[in-house]
């Protein structure tokens, strides 16, 4: 089934015969006149300058995550760059299923400085619940996202570290995405994975996943409804739009008393937002 062009229906039993993939796939790549809240524009907004090298590669990758970004029918990637600064983009992950962050909308602020692609890119994460959550062992309170990619975690060996010729936007995506929105965050930790199996790290791993449901039903879930980052609106309305039922029963399993703030949310989701005129391909 596809997106109609011009209205689309609004109840939850019409709702269920949308693609999910047909419906955000519109939305997936764009460009945005502005960000609201970007970390890394605060003092680097005036330096959005490109060099010829740098040009080159954003016009390279850009096109390929325009056809290349990962989405499925539970979790995705989306990526808004900045239409007159294109040095600063974010970036949105749908967060997979049968893991503590399921459903969760969590946006990441991106810039590609002037040594990018001879360094990676500085990638920061804006879901943090006003810094009082560390959603991962990767994932800090003030934002810092440490993988090896970023040069900001120990990889073992070569292959895991950043190389001007080879690495690109996109790996550090799916990486993110597949390597640290996982169903046991809690062995990410250095030195934990030791206690995997064990019933005192599972009974660990069982305690620090039911405080990341909490946060994910919050932050990720009722604030992201509450409060949509400026250029995502579309796609936290449609994704939780198609997915209501489900994203209820989850948070009602796990974070029961915080069902009913996040149904009150969902229940002011009547219809899916109208297409887009045309998708932004770079």
């Amino acid at each position: 089934a596809t997106v109609a062009t011009s209205s689309v229906a609004s109840s939850s039993t019409e709702s269920k015969q949308i693609s999910i993939i047909d419906a955000l796939k519109p939305w997936q790549f764009r460009s945005v006149p502005a960000f609201t809240r970007h970390k890394y524009m605060k003092g680097n907004g005036s330096n959005a300058n490109m060099n010829r090298r740098l040009m080159k590669r954003l016009g390279t990758e850009y096109a390929d995550l325009s056809k290349s970004l990962p989405l499925s029918e539970t979790t995705g990637v989306f990526f808004r760059f900045h239409e007159d600064k294109m040095p600063f983009a974010q970036m949105l992950i749908i967060a997979p299923d049968e893991t503590p962050y399921d459903g969760g909308c969590f946006v990441f602020d991106v810039w590609f400085d002037q040594n990018y692609p001879n360094g990676p890119p500085k990638v920061n994460l804006q879901t943090t619940g006003n810094g009082s959550v560390r959603f991962n062992p990767n994932l800090y309170n003030c934002g810092k996202v440490c993988l090896s990619l970023l040069g900001t975690w120990r990889g073992q060996g070569q292959a895991e570290s950043w190389n001007a010729s080879t690495s690109t936007f996109l790996q550090i995506a799916v990486s993110i995405q597949s390597l640290i929105f996982v169903p046991e965050p809690y062995f990410n930790e250095p030195g934990y994975e030791q206690s995997m199996g064990t019933t005192d790290g599972n009974r660990r791993s069982r305690d620090y996943n039911a405080n990341i449901q909490r946060a994910t039903t919050q932050w990720a879930m009722i604030d992201m409804l509450k409060n949509p980052p400026a250029g995502w609106e579309e796609v936290i309305k449609t994704h939780f739009f198609l997915r209501k039922d489900y994203v209820y029963n989850w948070v009602k399993k796990h974070v029961p008393d915080l069902a009913g703030q996040l149904k009150a949310e969902l229940d002011k989701l009547t219809s899916l937002p109208a297409p887009p005129d045309e998708t932004d391909d770079f």
